[in-house]
């Protein structure tokens, strides 16, 4: 039941795609062992970040400028072209958003 239990756990953030060779010794109360290795090719997800382009990729930058008016109606945050890619999977999903004010300013 030991063996069953061990497992390979990789830590680093963008590890390398190339096979790992794991090698287990197992010793008995005599003294006496033995070696089994273990060979794991490691398939790597989502190794890029995606890609978003709020003014959308047929422009330079990937940032959107507007104005908001005090008491005016509501504005868009983002271009009409809007533009989300996820390299690793060649999709449009988004599993989440989150919208951050980095400079919130409030009056009196």
């Amino acid at each position: 039941n030991l063996l069953r239990n061990v497992k390979y756990v990789n830590t680093l953030q963008n590890p390398m795609p190339s096979p790992r060779t794991v090698i287990l010794t197992v010793t008995d109360v005599g003294g006496h062992s033995v070696q089994s290795s273990i060979s794991l090719d490691l398939l790597v997800l989502n190794q890029f970040p995606p890609l978003l382009d709020l003014d959308g990729f047929d422009t330079v930058s990937r940032n959107f400028e507007t104005i908001f008016l005090e008491n005016g109606n509501a504005i868009s945050l983002v271009g009409s072209d809007i533009s989300f890619m996820d390299p690793d999977s060649g999709t449009r999903t988004l599993s989440s958003l989150t919208i951050s004010i980095i400079n919130p300013i409030d009056s009196p």
